[in-house]
């Protein structure tokens, strides 16, 4: 039986002076690691205004942990590292996470976010956040949700994930839990327009 997918979460920062053309070729310049073993599908969520914390939400969805591996090392992801991501990023959130299943089928916007909690939140109270996050889909205007835990210790957030929408308009129905309550302590997300890399 399979495991989880992983889920390769990047919130991403731009520099001020970034131009439009180098905006696009950050986001482009992610379409040969489509061809890498274990890739399943690569997006983009470009963040609006006051309800983003970071302007680019890049995602991909890898078979298992060991895909992810693989995919963290490769030459090709190094030189797109080096050639379309460091020259333009500022800062960024990175974050792998073990998620069921995988994007929604069609999909027009997407937020995408990860999620910290306070050092004595057990995880079963992370897990019962992410639950109910989840069970939002069932209200018919989100069509789905990839959510779970951190994949390792060594992250700066504990949970992340993806809630996907037909249009922008429609993921005003996310609910996150409300932060400093039910020991959620901190958030980075992005939130708009989204679509697969093809």
């Amino acid at each position: 039986m399979a495991g989880p997918t992983a889920l390769h979460l990047l919130l991403v920062h731009l520099r001020p002076a970034v131009a439009p053309g180098q905006r696009d070729a950050l986001v482009e310049g992610l379409t040969p690691l489509r061809s890498l073993k274990g890739v399943l599908h690569i997006g983009c969520v470009e963040g609006k205004e006051g309800v983003s914390t970071h302007d680019l939400g890049l995602f991909v969805y890898l078979r298992d942990a060991a895909a992810l591996e693989r995919f963290g090392t490769h030459p090709l992801l190094m030189k797109y590292l080096q050639q379309f991501f460091l020259p333009v990023v500022e800062d960024f959130v990175s974050m792998d996470v073990a998620v069921e299943g995988g994007p929604a089928e069609r999909y027009g916007a997407a937020f995408c976010f990860c999620l910290d909690f306070r050092p004595d939140t057990y995880d079963w109270q992370v897990r019962s956040a992410l639950e109910q996050l989840a069970g939002n889909t069932d209200n018919g205007r989100l069509l789905g949700a990839s959510v779970g835990v951190a994949l390792n210790q060594r992250q700066p957030f504990r949970a992340g994930g993806l809630v996907f929408a037909a249009s922008p308009n429609d993921l005003s129905a996310v609910r996150l839990p409300p932060l400093n309550a039910n020991a959620a302590s901190r958030l980075a997300a992005v939130a708009g327009p989204a679509s697969p890399l093809r």
